[in-house]
C-alpha cells in the first residue's frame, strides 16, 4: 500500500530523466560557443599564439580553431598572417568570409588542415601539407613548397593549385578554378571534377584523371604516365616530353594533341582528338563500338606500330619502322611505313571525308561572363571600317575571361545593323565594323556564348566606361594606323622612347561615287598644318602626378582636348604623313586631331577623335636601400645583409627609356610617376649557392597606386633562405597593352625587371641537438673507475641546423661556404645523474675536489664528411676514441649503490657561434636572443637538453681470502668479485654474479714475501676464473720441511699493466688498494674454542 504524501518510483525517474536533459542541452550550448576573432591592428580578440607585427601583417604558431569560428578583418589592407606551426580549423570556420581574396594572404610553415565545410576567403602559401575536408570553398590559390595538397569531395579552389615537391588529389566532384602545376608529384582528380586550368607536372609525376572530369587547359608531364578515364574531357592538349604512356579509356574528348616522346599511346572507343596523335612508342586506336575520330595525323617517330579499329583520321597516318594495320577505318591523307601496311576494308585518301569534332571544351565551365566592355574612338569613318576592342569580363571589376568565347559584336544606326561575329580566347578581340551613314551609330553586343549577365558598357574616345555606346559617324576625317600592322589603332609604346615613324596619318573622304569607299582627303602633296590634342585618360586628369605633356614630331601639343596645337605634317600624293610621338610618363591618353581648310575656304573640317593608346614604362628597377643589400660578387663573401626571415625593404620603381639603359632599370633617373598596376607578383631566385633553394618571399605582390608617384616600398619583405637571390617583378598587361619589359608589344617581356644581387642572407639563429650512448664495460653494467666506451654508431655527436626566423630550417646553410661554423669545441662532460655526490664538478678548494666524472682523452670534434646530406641545412659534428669513467668511492656510501649513467655534453655558447655571430639561442627565435651554452640539466624542473647514458654503474671490489695448511698439500685461496648493493638492513658488499670482463684482465698470480722457510720457486699459483663472481688461486705444495707463508696478489693483464683500479678497495683505510692474500704452509692450529665471532665489513 502505497503511503499518503510519498512520491513513485516511475515519476521520480521521469522527472530525472528530464532534468538531466535539459541539463545536458544547457552544457551542450555552452560548449559550442563559437568564437570570433578579429584580426585589427587596435584589437585584443585574437586567438591564442597571435600577435600583430605591424598593421598588415600578424604571425602566429600552431593554431587550432574550433566549429563555428571565424576570423575577421578589419584595418587596413592587405592583411598577411604568418603561422610557423599547423594551422587546423574545424568545421563552418568562416575565414575573411566577407572580404576579398586579396585582402588576406595565408603563409604556413606548417601544415594547413580546413575541416568541412568551411570557407577561406584568401591565397594560401605554404612549406608543408595542405588538406581540405568536404564542402570546403578557397577562394584564392593554394602554393605549397613542399607536401601534398588533398581538396576533398565537392570543395572548390577559387584559384590554382601549385607544389614544389608533393602528390595532388582532388576527390569526386572537386572544383579548381585554375590549373595544377608539381614540380616532383603526381596528380589525381576524382570523379566529376573539373580544373579550370592546364595540368601540369615539371618532374616525375604520374597524372590520373577519373571518370567524367573536365579540364579546361591541357595534361603534361615530363616523366610519367597520363591516364584519363571514362567521359572525361581536355580542352587542350596531352603531351609527355620524357618516358611515359597515354591511356585514354573510352569516350574520352581532347581539343588539342596527344603527344609522347617514348611511350605508348591507347584511345579507347568513343573518344575523339582534336588535333593529332604522335608518339615515340605503339599508337593503339580502338573504336570498336561506337567510332573513334582524330582530326589531324597519326604518327610514330619511333620504331612503334599503329592499330586503328573503326577510327576515322582527318590527317595522314605515318610510321617510319613500324607496321600499320587499319581495320575498318577512313583516313583522309596518305598512309606511309617503311616496313608495312595491312588494310581490311575502310578507305585511304578519301578526301570527301569529313570528320566532325565536337568541342572538348564545351562542358567545361571556368566561370561566368559578367559583362562585356567595348573601346571606341568618339567618331569614325563612314568610309572605313571602325575598329572597336571587346573585353569579357568576369567580375565588376573587369577581371578577364580568358577561356573560349564565341561573341557578336554590332553597330546599329536606325533600322541598319552590321555585325561581325569571332571565337577568341584570352578575354579581349578587336572587332571591325561598319556604319555607312553620316550621323550617329550605337555599339553593342548581340549574343556570346557563354552569355553576360549583366549591361555592356562602352568607354567612347576619353569617356569612361558607362551605358552610353554612342558614337559619331563622319564622311571625312583622319585615320591613324600602324604602318607595320597595317592596323588603325595608334601602337602603345614605350615611355621616354619616340616612336620611329611608324604611326602614320591618313586624310580621307568618302568617295562620292562609292559612299563605302575612302579616296585621299587632299589631292596632292602638301604641308598641312594639323592641330593635335590629348586626353589624359588613365589616370584622370584629377589624378595625375605633375603634367606630362604629348609632343608629337617633337612639339609639345596641348593636353585639353578642346584646345589644339598646330604641327606641320607633310602628307605625300596618297594624303598620309607620318607622326612620331614622344611621352615621358605611363598611361592611357587618347589622340585628337582637327584641320581645317581656311585658306581654299572650302568649309573643310576633318577631325579625328578618341585614337587611344597605351604608354607603358620601359621596365621596372628593383632594389632595396637597407644597408649591406648589394652583393656584386654573389657569393658567400659578401657581408652580411639580414637574417633569413627579417624585414628589409625592396623598391619596386617603373623607369621610362634611356639611351644604353637595356635592362639596368636602376641606372634610369626618369621615373614614371603615374604608372598604376596592380597585381605584379614577385619571385626569388637564386645566385648561390649552387643547386639550393630560392626561398620563399614574404611578400610576393606589388600593387603601385595612387599616391605612389610610380614607386612603391615594401618595408617588411623578407626571404626565407640562406644565400644571395636576385628578386623578378612580373607585371601582368598594363592597362589594355603589353606588360611592361615587353619592348615590342608582342606578347614577350624580352627585359625582365629583375633586382640587382641582394644579400648575403644568414640564418636568424642555430638549432642544436646532441646525442650520444654510452655502452658498458663488463656485461651489463660497468665499474666506477673501469673506462666506459661509447655504443657502435652512438659517439658523442652535435647536430647543428640553420634556421629562419620563423623557424624553419634554412637549407642553404650547409652548403659550400655558406657554412660558417667552425667544428666546435666541446666543454668537460659533466655528470648529471640527480645524485649531488656524482654531479659534483672540480672543486679548488681548500680542499681540492676532484670531479667524479673522468674522461680519457680530450680530443677535437670534426664534421662528418657527407655530402649525401648537403642542402638540409644541418652539419654533424663528432668526437671519436671518446671514454668516460666515475671516480670510485673510498669510503661507499648508499650513493654508491648501482646507479645509471647520465652525462651532458657540454658546448659553450662561443663554440657555438658562427664567423657572422650567427649563434645558439635555445630556440629563442626572437630578434636579439642572447647565446647560449648548450648542456644538460639534472633538475627536470629547469632542463634544458638530454643528458645521455647507456650504462649502469656499480661500485665494485676483488677480495682474495687466506689459506693454511700442510706444506705436503696443495692450497686454495677464494676469490670473490663483489659490488655494493642495497640490503634490507643498509648497503653490502654482496658476491657479483654478472661480471664477465675481470677474469681476462687480473693477469697472472704474483708471489712475493716469502718468510719462513719456504723460497720463491718452491710453490707454483695457479687460477680459476672468477667467473660469476667467484673462483679460487691454488699454490701447489711446497714440499716437507717448506714451511712459511707467501703473499698472493695479481700482476694485471697487458693493457693496463696494473690489476685493474677498479676492483681495489680500502682494505687498511690508508686509501684505495690492490686485492692479497696470504698462503701458510707447515701449520695445523686444529679447532679453535669460539668466544666470540663478528664480521666486519669495509
Amino acid at each position: 500500500m502505497k503511503q499518503q504524501g510519498s512520491i513513485s518510483r516511475h515519476a521520480w525517474l521521469k522527472t530525472a530523466r528530464w532534468t538531466l536533459l535539459l541539463l545536458g542541452l544547457l552544457l551542450g550550448n555552452l560548449a559550442q560557443a563559437a568564437t570570433d576573432y578579429f584580426f585589427h591592428p587596435s584589437s585584443e580578440d585574437l586567438p591564442a599564439g597571435c600577435k600583430k607585427d605591424d598593421g598588415h601583417s600578424y604571425s602566429c604558431g600552431v593554431l587550432t580553431l574550433a566549429e563555428d569560428d571565424t576570423i575577421t578583418l578589419g584595418g587596413l589592407k592587405p592583411v598577411t598572417i604568418t603561422f610557423s606551426g599547423a594551422f587546423t580549423t574545424g568545421a563552418s570556420n568562416l575565414i575573411n568570409a566577407s572580404g576579398a581574396v586579396d585582402d588576406l594572404k595565408l603563409i604556413t610553415n606548417g601544415a594547413l588542415t580546413l575541416g568541412a565545410n568551411t570557407r577561406l576567403n584568401a591565397n594560401v602559401v605554404g612549406t608543408a601539407a595542405v588538406t581540405l575536408d568536404e564542402d570546403v570553398t578557397v577562394d584564392g590559390a593554394i602554393s605549397t613548397g613542399a607536401g601534398a595538397v588533398t581538396v576533398g569531395s565537392r570543395s572548390t579552389v577559387g584559384g590554382g593549385i601549385s607544389t614544389g615537391a608533393g602528390v595532388v588529389t582532388l576527390l569526386a566532384s572537386a572544383t579548381l578554378g585554375g590549373g595544377i602545376t608539381t614540380e616532383d608529384g603526381g596528380i589525381t582528380v576524382g570523379n566529376q571534377s573539373s580544373v579550370g586550368g592546364a595540368i601540369t607536372s615539371t618532374g616525375a609525376g604520374v597524372v590520373w584523371l577519373w571518370e567524367k572530369v573536365e579540364v579546361a587547359g591541357g595534361v603534361s608531364t615530363v616523366t610519367g604516365g597520363i591516364t584519363v578515364k571514362d567521359q572525361s574531357r581536355v580542352c587542350g592538349s596531352i603531351s609527355i616530353t620524357g618516358a611515359g604512356v597515354v591511356v585514354l579509356t573510352t569516350n574520352i574528348k581532347v581539343g588539342g594533341s596527344v603527344i609522347t616522346q617514348v611511350g605508348a599511346i591507347t584511345i579507347g572507343t568513343g573518344s575523339t582528338v582534336g588535333n593529332d596523335v604522335i608518339s615515340g612508342g605503339v599508337i593503339t586506336l580502338t573504336g570498336l563500338l561506337t567510332g573513334l575520330l582524330v582530326g589531324g595525323n597519326v604518327s610514330s617517330i619511333g620504331a612503334g606500330a599503329i592499330t586503328t579499329t573503326t577510327t576515322s583520321i582527318g590527317g595522314n597516318v605515318s610510321s617510319g619502322a613500324g607496321v600499320i594495320t587499319l581495320t575498318n577505318s577512313q583516313v583522309r591523307g596518305t598512309v606511309t611505313s617503311d616496313v608495312a601496311i595491312v588494310k581490311t576494308g575502310g578507305s585511304v585518301g578519301d578526301i570527301n571525308l569529313v570528320i566532325n569534332i565536337p568541342s572538348a571544351c564545351s562542358a567545361v565551365v571556368v566561370g561566368d561572363i559578367h559583362h562585356f566592355e567595348i573601346s571606341a574612338p568618339a567618331s569614325g569613318l563612314t568610309c572605313n571600317p571602325l575598329d572597336v576592342t571587346v573585353k569579357a569580363c568576369l567580375n565588376e571589376t573587369c577581371d578577364l575571361y580568358t577561356d573560349s568565347i564565341t561573341a557578336q559584336a554590332q553597330i546599329t544606326q536606325g533600322v541598319t545593323t552590321n555585325s561581325q561575329t569571332q571565337t577568341f580566347t584570352g578575354g579581349s578581340q578587336v572587332y571591325a565594323l561598319r556604319a555607312g551613314t553620316f550621323g550617329e551609330a550605337f555599339l553593342s553586343m548581340a549574343s556570346s556564348t557563354p552569355a553576360a549577365s549583366a549591361q555592356t558598357l562602352c568607354s567612347i574616345g576619353s569617356n569612361a566606361l558607362s551605358s552610353n555606346c554612342t558614337l559619331q559617324m563622319v564622311e571625312s576625317g583622319f585615320v591613324l594606323f600602324d604602318s607595320q600592322t597595317g592596323s588603325s589603332l595608334i601602337p602603345n609604346h614605350i615611355a621616354g622612347r619616340t616612336t620611329l615613324d611608324d604611326v602614320w596619318v591618313r586624310a580621307v573622304k568618302s568617295d562620292p561615287a562609292d559612299p563605302l569607299r575612302c579616296i585621299p582627303g587632299f589631292s596632292e602633296k602638301s604641308e598641312r598644318m594639323v592641330g593635335f590634342a590629348s586626353d589624359y585618360i588613365n589616370p584622370a586628369p584629377t589624378d595625375l602626378v605633375g603634367s606630362p605633356k604629348l609632343k608629337v614630331n617633337d612639339v609639345e601639343i596641348s593636353n585639353i582636348s578642346s584646345a589644339f596645337t598646330l604641327v606641320p605634317l607633310d602628307f605625300n600624293a596618297q594624303a598620309e604623313a607620318p607622326i612620331r610621338l614622344f611621352y615621358p610618363d605611363a598611361g592611357k591618353l587618347s589622340l585628337s586631331l582637327r584641320y581645317e581648310d581656311k585658306e581654299a575656304d572650302t568649309g573643310l573640317v576633318m577631325t579625328s577623335t578618341g585614337n587611344t593608346f597605351v604608354v607603358r614604362p620601359y621596365g621596372l628597377c628593383l632594389y632595396s636601400d637597407t644597408t649591406n643589400s648589394s652583393c656584386l660578387l654573389g657569393d658567400a663573401n659578401c657581408s652580411v645583409f639580414v637574417p633569413a626571415g627579417d624585414p628589409f625593404d625592396l623598391s619596386v620603381k617603373a623607369v621610362a627609356w634611356e639611351a644604353g639603359a637595356d635592362t639596368d632599370f636602376c641606372s634610369v633617373k626618369a621615373v614614371t610617376p603615374n604608372y598604376r598596376q596592380s597585381g605584379i607578383t614577385l619571385t626569388s631566385s637564386l645566385v648561390a649557392p649552387d643547386s639550393g633553394s630560392s626561398g620563399i618571399l614574404g611578400e610576393t605582390n606589388v600593387d603601385i597606386v595612387f599616391g605612389d608617384a610610380g614607386e612603391k616600398t615594401h618595408t617588411n619583405q623578407t626571404i626565407s633562405e640562406v644565400g644571395v637571390f636576385t628578386i623578378t617583378a612580373n607585371p601582368p598587361n598594363y592597362l589594355d597593352g603589353p606588360a611592361v619589359g615587353d619592348s615590342n608589344g608582342d606578347g614577350v617581356i624580352d627585359k625582365v625587371s629583375t633586382s640587382a644581387n641582394i644579400g648575403r642572407f644568414i640564418p636568424a639563429y642555430l638549432d642544436v641537438v646532441g646525442s650520444a650512448s654510452l655502452t658498458p664495460s663488463c656485461g651489463p653494467f660497468s665499474y666506477q673507475g673501469q673506462p666506459m666506451g661509447f655504443a657502435a654508431g652512438q659517439a658523442p655527436r652535435l647536430q647543428v641546423s640553420g634556421h629562419n626566423r620563423a623557424g624553419v630550417v634554412t637549407t642553404n646553410y650547409d652548403r659550400g661556404d655558406f657554412w660558417r661554423l667552425n667544428a666546435p669545441e666541446r666543454s668537460q662532460y659533466t655528470s648529471v645523474t640527480g645524485v649531488a655526490s656524482f654531479d659534483q664538478g672540480y672543486v679548488v678548494g681548500p680542499p681540492v675536489v676532484p670531479a667524479r666524472l673522468q674522461e680519457v682523452d680530450i680530443t677535437q670534434s670534426e664534421y662528418l664528411d657527407d655530402l649525401a646530406t648537403e642542402g638540409n641545412g644541418i652539419r654533424i659534428a663528432r668526437w671519436s676514441d671518446q671514454q668516460l669513467w666515475y671516480l670510485p668511492a673510498v669510503t661507499p656510501t648508499i650513493d654508491d649503490r648501482p646507479f645509471q649513467a647520465l652525462v651532458s655534453l657540454n658546448v659553450s655558447a662561443a663554440a657555438l657561434t658562427d664567423e657572422d655571430g650567427v649563434c645558439y639561442t635555445h630556440g629563442n627565435k626572437d630578434s636579439g636572443a642572447a647565446c647560449a651554452d648548450y648542456f644538460a640539466d639534472a633538475d627536470p624542473l629547469t632542463v634544458r637538453e638530454p643528458g645521455f647514458g647507456g650504462s649502469e654503474v656499480r661500485l665494485g671490489r676483488l677480495r682474495i681470502g687466506n689459506a693454511h695448511g700442510s706444506e705436503l698439500q696443495a692450497l686454495n685461496l677464494p676469490l670473490t668479485i663483489e659490488t655494493w648493493q642495497a640490503k634490507a638492513t643498509g648497503s653490502a658488499f654482496v658476491r657479483e654474479g654478472l661480471d664477465n670482463c675481470s677474469a681476462g684482465v687480473l693477469g697472472d698470480p704474483v708471489l712475493d714475501g716469502f718468510s719462513g722457510q719456504l723460497a720463491a720457486g718452491e710453490t707454483t699459483p695457479s687460477v680459476v676464473g672468477p667467473s660469476a663472481g667467484v673462483g679460487q688461486l691454488g699454490l701447489t705444495a711446497p714440499g716437507a720441511g717448506k714451511t712459511g707463508s707467501v703473499r698472493v696478489h695479481f700482476a694485471g693483464g697487458p693493457s693496463p699493466a696494473l690489476p685493474p683500479t677498479w676492483l681495489d678497495f680500502d682494505w687498511n683505510g690508508t686509501g684505495r688498494e690492490a686485492a692479497q692474500g696470504i698462503a701458510t704452509f707447515g701449520i695445523y692450529s686444529g679447532p679453535t674454542p669460539l668466544i666470540f665471532r663478528r664480521e666486519l665489513y669495509r
